[in-house]
């Protein structure tokens, strides 16, 4: 008994280490992951587009209290998912420091802290340990994730708790608690950002239909709860998503969508009987190993040529245009998705492996419909981020499966080489039994022919050399893609075309137009034109900004080709300045005038502006951070509304 007591007591303490030694190593992951995803936070005056939007909101909390504020600025029902600066305000209240301070570095962290979520889905579906923390790491790494959870914005914490609500539905045995904490994350999902509401309603029904345990009607009782709490809260409170987001996306009435979700649900139910279990069978099935490198490089080709069509040929239903850069900043992210496809089959393996298969198909599929619809409200890229969740798990099995065995034998790679060399004898000829040997080099001597004077040889050398060893090669290879990967994360973006940064110039203009430009120039009854990055920024001001309404300024090379935007809208008022940086100079960049969307601005308008002589414009103040060439800056032109009221054309 002793003896047995003795086993027992060792293999808890041997538990219990590779339980330190697991969350230990998770935590590093976790670190370095909230470290790369905060960055821009740390670097840069400023971050995100959606940055004076939130500002904005945060500050309205703290000052009223009141949890859905009031808001009037650009875009609709921002304020109706607060979870992000209710969230955000509560270091401001601990600390006292202003939203300014917390605003960009508090969304950073919940997008650090999902890879905590997909190691435990990971665990609940049947991964091992290592290739729990593979999975994690690769979510950490990857640089779509990266950059979309790196900025203050609702699909940050959208992320967070859609993959918390995962986990716990993806839990073979739910206790009351873990009802209770599901109920919870799905209810702070549904007010944190509607597009990953809807990524959790597509991908339920998925899930049910691939589930291979006997716990349906569970699942089944938890979609209906979860679909009916999202509808209510989209039909009550956020009603733009019922009215808006539905119909803009679907193209049908949101009334009809309620019932072809049932309908949808049923459906699960019924291909889970019928259709999924021979497609499992068929996915179980093993294959080998040279047919899976084949699916690796078949993944990786299939990208890379999507990639460069885009490059080539530009789609309307993609809204970023890949550069060559774009490119090849891209190649270490399809280089670790790729793993992806031969991981797929061994995912299918696992005990709970088709609730992972059924949430990649899920958002596959909707990533294909984004596509056929065109729509600016589901947009494809907008797919990209959720895709990487499901993705980063079977890929993880998919490098286990390829790496895996090369590192259990020493692979020799060989290479020949034949010389003749000449050997002195002091004999006559004859056959000598020469070796060299080494552990890295082996040469074998053949006998070519006698000298004729008896004292020399001719022989001809092969060489084997020994160079490669993948125990070596192969971890070095992978830890280049993975941090490649990771520091691709805003330089492929920026390839693209857009960027986030507010630079200190930016700022400074934003200091001018609150305390300078209304004072001494015109009023906040003015709207500023700008673009997109610095539209939400001035509207904490109390301006109007002409966002999508002033593609027109950016192209004109006289005031009057572009009056109909200047005299303002049905509800903007007539624009008193313009400000321009740097970066909507840069033709690479332009303005932004609806998030992705852009326009160059042309070098005859930038001269419109600029002249010294030209009315009705008048540069009143600039500021540039340095003498670099390349430094930051930012002007500002005020409109002389008398000068264009006074105007006479000529005849």
């Amino acid at each position: 008994m002793s003896n047995i007591g003795d086993s027992l007591i060792r293999v808890r303490r041997r538990l219990s280490k590779v339980s330190r030694q697991t969350w230990f190593l998770l935590g590093i992951i976790v670190v370095f992951a909230v470290g790369i995803r905060s960055i821009p936070a740390y670097i840069y005056p400023a971050w995100g587009s959606d940055l004076g939007i939130y500002y904005s909101l945060t500050n309205s909390f703290i000052n009223t209290g009141e949890i859905f504020s009031n808001y009037s600025g650009w875009g609709e029902s921002y304020q109706y998912f607060p979870v992000l600066y209710v969230i955000t305000a509560i270091p401001c209240l601990l600390t006292g420091l202003s939203p300014e301070f917390w605003i960009g570095k508090i969304a950073p962290i919940f997008g650090g802290l999902t890879v905590i979520w997909i190691y435990l889905i990971a665990r609940n579906v049947g991964f091992g340990r290592r290739s729990s923390l593979l999975a994690a790491l690769l979510l950490a790494v990857n640089s779509i994730h990266i950059y979309q959870t790196s900025h203050a914005a609702p699909m940050t914490l959208g992320h967070f708790f859609l993959l918390a609500s995962l986990y716990y539905f993806t839990k073979e045995e739910r206790r009351k608690r873990d009802w209770a904490l599901l109920v919870v994350c799905t209810l702070l999902l549904i007010g944190s950002h509607h597009l990953s509401s809807y990524m959790l309603l597509i991908t339920l029904p998925f899930m049910l239909a691939f589930s291979e345990g006997n716990r349906w009607k569970e699942d089944a009782v938890y979609i209906v709860f979860a679909a009916t709490a999202v509808f209510a809260y989209w039909g009550t409170v956020a009603n733009y998503s019922m009215a808006s987001f539905i119909q803009s996306a679907t193209g049908l009435p949101w009334f009809s969508v309620i019932p072809m979700y049932v309908g949808v649900v049923a459906a699960a139910l019924l291909i889970r009987k019928y259709a999924v279990p021979p497609f499992m069978k068929w996915l179980k099935e093993p294959v080998g190993y040279w047919l899976d490198v084949w699916k690796l490089v078949a993944a990786m080709s299939t990208m890379t040529a999507i990639i460069i069509t885009l490059y080539a040929f530009r789609s309307p239903a993609i809204v970023i245009a890949p550069t060559l850069w774009f490119v090849i900043w891209s190649l270490p992210l399809f280089a670790l998705v790729s793993f992806a496809a031969p991981g797929a089959w061994q995912t299918a393996t696992k005990r709970q492996g088709g609730l992972v298969i059924g949430w990649l198909i899920a958002i596959l599929g909707s990533t294909l419909l984004a596509i056929a619809l065109q729509s600016n409200i589901l947009r494809a890229e907008r797919h990209l981020e959720y895709l990487m969740e499901p993705l980063s798990l079977c890929a993880a099995l998919g490098m286990v499966r390829l790496i895996y065995p090369l590192l259990q034998e020493e692979l020799i790679v060989k290479y020949t080489s034949a010389e003749t060399v000449t050997v002195r004898t002091g004999a006559p000829a004859y056959r000598p039994a020469l070796t060299l040997s080494s552990s890295e080099d082996r040469a074998g001597f053949t006998f070519v022919s006698p000298s004729n004077q008896g004292r020399e040889l001719h022989l001809e050398v092969t060489r084997e050399h020994r160079r490669v060893n993948p125990r070596k090669l192969l971890p070095t290879f992978v830890i280049v893609i993975l941090f490649g990967c990771a520091l691709a994360s805003y330089q492929t973006i920026h390839e693209a075309g857009y960027t986030e940064v507010i630079s200190e110039a930016d700022l400074k203009a934003m200091e001018w137009l609150q305390h300078d430009g209304p004072l001494n120039y015109t009023s906040r009854n003015f709207t500023v034109a700008t673009d997109h990055r610095l539209g939400t920024l001035v509207e904490n001001l109390g301006f109007n900004s002409t966002f999508e309404d002033g593609w027109m300024i950016w192209n004109a090379t006289a005031w009057t080709d572009c009056w109909s935007q200047l005299n303002g809208t049905a509800n903007k008022s007539r624009v008193g300045y313009v400000l321009i940086d740097n970066v909507m100079r840069d033709p690479e960049m332009g303005v932004q005038v609806f998030e992705l969307n852009r326009t160059v601005m042309r070098n005859e308008t930038y001269d419109m502006f600029k002249r010294s002589d030209s009315r009705p414009f008048e540069r009143k103040w600039s500021y540039r951070e340095s003498n670099d060439p390349d430094a930051n800056w930012a002007e500002i032109y005020i409109v002389h509304w008398e000068w264009i009221e006074n105007y006479t054309a000529p005849i």
